[in-house]
């Protein structure tokens, strides 16, 4: 009977902790993909039109020619999608930290990636996988600045 118990708790113990990371992992999941939809939402409300327009409240400090660049690596519409997205107009709040009883910190960063004539914005999510046994995991996501069409008129 001690041995069945004693298999019966080991059994229900480790389910438990199955189920403490899953949950663990579906907050996470689900934090990462809130703000990647949060970034596309804030690429859809820079538009041609909100950059031309003077009078609309948004983006009103410059105009489609400022937020196009010269087209550089140093100076392009990806450039002026991440630094809206980091601190600007339609700025977007990184993901939370993830846990219940412990931290899961979800880092997020910016990079620039030439493509041809052009310019990428690419979101770069990481983390720390909640089970036992996995290391670190991303989720990448890349962004053409909405607007760029509108750049090469």
């Amino acid at each position: 009977m001690t041995i069945v118990l004693t298999a019966v708790a080991r059994f229900s113990t480790q389910a438990m902790a199955g189920s403490h990371q899953q949950k663990n992992r579906q907050a996470i999941e689900a934090e990462i993909n809130d703000n990647i939809q949060l970034v596309q939402q804030a690429d859809s409300q820079i538009t041609i039109n909100r950059l031309e327009d003077r009078t609309d409240g948004f983006f009103d400090s410059t105009n489609l020619k400022n937020a196009c660049g010269d087209g550089t690596a140093a100076n392009n519409a990806a450039i002026f999608l991440r630094n809206e997205i980091v601190g600007g107009e339609i700025r977007v709040t990184p993901p939370k930290a993830i846990g219940l009883h412990s931290d899961i910190a979800i880092n997020r960063n910016f990079e620039i990636a030439g493509i041809g004539n052009s310019y990428i914005l690419r979101a770069r999510y990481s983390f720390e996988g909640p089970e036992e046994g996995v290391d670190k995991e991303e989720r990448v996501i890349e962004i053409s600045p909405s607007f760029e069409a509108g750049c090469y008129q």
